[in-house]
């Protein structure tokens, strides 16, 4: 899956934002001040993945576009274009708590249930 965000437009709309989506208003570029800490909250695209016991997943995070073309087409419809380069720090740690929310569905869920919840 993959998901991205501009940290400048890290607003989140309260009343649309759910633990596990995240909705951005992109109403106001807010700029980061060097040396400063900010919170920031991706939304992963949808996915259908099974993961069984043991199994590794492996989070990636870029300040760039992960291919410079889709893999597939050959095209992004476009090649990508590199903006001004710039100093990403990820803060983790207790003073700095990340996470990873992943929805899960049950398989002996019912209809009409909701079936998208945080993974324990």
């Amino acid at each position: 899956s993959y998901g991205w965000q501009r940290a400048g437009f890290r607003d989140l709309d309260p009343e649309l934002t759910t633990d596990l989506h995240p909705v951005h208003t992109f109403e106001r570029r807010v700029p980061i001040r060097p040396g400063e800490v900010i919170p920031v909250d991706i939304e992963l695209r949808e996915h259908a993945t099974r993961f069984r016991a043991g199994e590794e997943l492996r989070l990636v995070v870029r300040g760039r576009w992960v291919h410079s073309r889709n893999p597939v087409t050959g095209s992004f419809p476009a090649g990508y274009v590199r903006r001004r380069g710039g100093t990403a720090i990820i803060h983790t740690g207790p003073e700095h708590p990340s996470s990873l929310l992943l929805g899960h569905r049950h398989p002996t869920g019912s209809p009409g249930e909701p079936w998208l919840e945080k993974a324990p």
